[in-house]
């Protein structure tokens, strides 16, 4: 069976919308998605202030 290939920004779109879900605790989430808090708190706060479009940074 052949690995799923994702996007970056598609995965960052995920935990931005499980994070706003409220349901997981955060830093549960930034362990799932194999990313540190720091860098889960960096992508929080880029959407929080620019859209969904800037999450990508």
């Amino acid at each position: 069976m052949p690995w799923k290939e994702t996007k970056v920004i598609e995965e960052r779109i995920k935990f931005i919308a499980a994070v706003k879900s409220g349901q997981w605790c955060f830093a549960d989430l930034c362990r799932d998605f194999n990313i540190s808090r720091k860098t889960g708190y960096k992508y929080l706060k880029n959407y929080e202030s620019e859209g969904i479009y800037v999450a990508q940074r």
